[in-house]
């Protein structure tokens, strides 16, 4: 029997609006996506479809899971004014860093949910499955990030861990490790990015002392055209396209 919720006060719709906080996110374990390829592709990849949330006029979704609602049920849950039709509720996924891959991107206190979700979308492009956040970074499952990345979150082997395990996780497997600096840099399309991890800091404070002093190679992206820096994602997906050569 198809199950059809039109009450904004349904507690199944309650609980999906309080994921946009991180506590509940925790509380919880499971996280909101948006959009029915996104929402497809996670479970294409494996990840668990709790409650999805359907627009009530589609009839072709055949999900267990799957719950018809008002479009006003779907915008209170989005926050936005134009919903996708499919919202889905996914439980989350905590990852070991895998020790197979000869090439790994890691990020030190990145905070934007927006360049967290852009730079998944970019690794997803070329190929690079492995993303390991140091120390602070944003909730990888914050909505903002799962939308940024259109859905290759999914396709992400994400791990964390704090700045000491990583520098010794790095160490013993003898991975080189480089990092984007403006002083004693070399040219980012003159490196070897074989069997190596590519390391890039905050937006604000870029990479610590203590990862830049470990670095192998540090590179610079030459800016002829005089602006002092760039975005991180753009700069992670500059690197992430030359390590393809």
């Amino acid at each position: 029997m198809t199950k059809i919720i039109t009450s904004l006060q349904n507690q199944l719709v309650k609980d999906a609006v309080a994921l946009h906080l991180k506590k509940y996110r925790d509380e919880f374990g499971v996280f909101l996506i948006e959009g029915e390829q996104p929402c497809m592709a996670a479970i294409g990849y494996g990840w668990e479809c709790v409650t999805m949330f359907v627009q009530e006029n589609r009839d072709d979704i055949t999900e267990e899971s799957a719950v018809f609602v008002t479009q006003e049920i779907l915008q209170k849950i989005s926050k936005k004014d134009n919903p996708q039709n499919i919202i889905g509720v996914f439980k989350q996924r905590h990852n070991t860093i895998p020790t197979n891959a000869s090439f790994y991107l890691a990020l030190e206190e990145v905070r934007d949910p927006g360049n967290l979700g852009t730079i998944m979308r970019t690794a997803h492009a070329v190929g690079v499955e492995n993303i390991i956040l140091i120390d602070q970074c944003c909730d990888p499952f914050n909505p903002e990030v799962i939308r940024a990345s259109m859905g290759s979150f999914s396709a992400i082997h994400l791990s964390a861990m704090t700045q000491t395990e990583f520098l010794d996780w790095q160490q013993q497997h003898k991975l080189a490790l480089i990092g984007t600096d403006v002083v004693n840099a070399t040219d980012y399309r003159e490196t070897d990015y074989t069997d190596a991890i590519i390391v890039m800091g905050n937006e604000q404070k870029g990479l610590s002392h203590e990862l830049k002093s470990r670095c192998t190679a540090r590179v610079h992206i030459p800016m002829p055209g005089g602006t002092e820096s760039l975005n991180l994602s753009i700069a992670t997906g500059l690197l992430l396209y030359q390590n393809l050569n």
